[in-house]
């Protein structure tokens, strides 16, 4: 059964705030790695806007993920992505 967008929403945020170092984790080695001009801080804060419903910081960190970071994901991860999907 399909959740409803409010039901993802919230569990983005419940793992938003209560995961935040994996996150932080996770935006550290993009940001290391990948995007060297855009910090740990900004993949943060683009993150909190987009999961409090700010249609164009979604839009934003959708777009920089699809750019910058799917393409170098391993392909069994990216197997993964697209089965949530």
């Amino acid at each position: 059964m399909k959740k409803s967008f409010e039901e993802l929403n919230n569990k983005m945020i419940d793992i938003f705030v209560n995961e935040k170092w994996i996150i932080k984790e996770m935006y550290q080695q993009i940001n290391e790695h990948l995007t060297p001009d855009f910090s740990v801080e900004d993949w943060l804060t683009l993150h909190e806007k987009a999961i409090h419903g700010d249609l164009l910081s979604m839009q934003m960190l959708i777009g920089l993920w699809k750019r910058k970071v799917y393409p170098y994901l391993k392909p069994e991860i990216k197997k993964i992505v697209q089965e949530d999907n």
